[in-house]
């Protein structure tokens, strides 16, 4: 009878490779133009009120005296007058009422006003101003804001793309590997080692391998290429390691 005496596992890691072409596109694709047209109600019917601190007193500097410079003289003319002034003179009970006309030429009529004002000050005195209690109410009423979007027509035209022939390697990062050894995990760290899996396969009553087929997993956190190279030693008779 032939005896299992070890099995070693053998893990390389590398990059994923996969080969790229292209392949013809699904071709033509077309959507119309679409109009689309919504409302939105707003809230309204509300009044905000909003209270300000209000009852409060602000005292200004007050007994703050100004100078004007004083003795400044401002005339103003008159523009004269060119024509005829009647006076009307009543001069008792046997006096009949007459007029006098008076022609006067406009030079006879010019004149001016002047205005002098002395040096003098402007005082104002200590006074508080004050706010008092209130509020500040905003009321909206109930509307709606209607807007409408256009969405354009979308057109593909049947087409294909070049085939590009070759191996490519995804870029990756591979950190650790998960292997199981007939469904069971078995310790392993990093991403390539070598393993002794004798004792994690899968045994009869007698404590020998089962004579059928194992299945061995090697599952990496994320695109990687897994090599795996598996070593056993067979004797009908074992001199050495295990008898399984």
């Amino acid at each position: 009878m032939v005896h299992v005496n070890e099995s070693i596992l053998r893990i390389k890691t590398s990059p994923y490779r996969v080969p790229m072409r292209g392949m013809k596109a699904g071709g033509h694709y077309e959507k119309s133009q679409q109009v689309q047209s919504k409302s939105t109600s707003a809230g309204g019917g509300t009044t905000v009120t909003s209270s300000s601190g209000g009852g409060s007193t602000t005292s200004a500097g007050g007994s703050q005296t100004t100078s004007a410079g004083g003795s400044t003289v401002v005339t103003s003319d008159a523009t004269g007058f060119n024509g005829i002034l009647t006076t009307t003179f009543p001069f008792g009970d046997d006096m009949e009422i007459h007029t006098h006309n008076v022609n006067l030429a406009t030079s006879q009529l010019q004149h001016s006003h002047p205005v002098r004002l002395p040096n003098h000050t402007h005082t104002v005195s200590n006074h508080t101003h004050s706010v008092s209690n209130h509020t500040h109410s905003i009321s909206l009423s109930p509307h709606r804001h209607d807007f409408e979007v256009t969405i354009p027509a979308i057109s593909i035209p049947d087409h294909t793309h070049e085939q590009t022939y070759g191996i490519h390697e995804v870029s990756s990062n591979v950190s650790r590997l998960t292997v199981k050894i007939d469904g069971v995990t078995v310790p392993f760290s990093g991403t390539e080692g070598e393993i002794d899996i004798t004792q994690y396969l899968e045994k009869d009553s007698d404590g020998k391998v089962q004579r059928s087929w194992h299945r061995i997993e090697v599952q990496p956190n994320d695109f990687a290429r897994i090599d795996l190279i598996l070593s056993n030693r067979f004797f009908i008779q074992s001199k050495i390691g295990g008898n399984y």
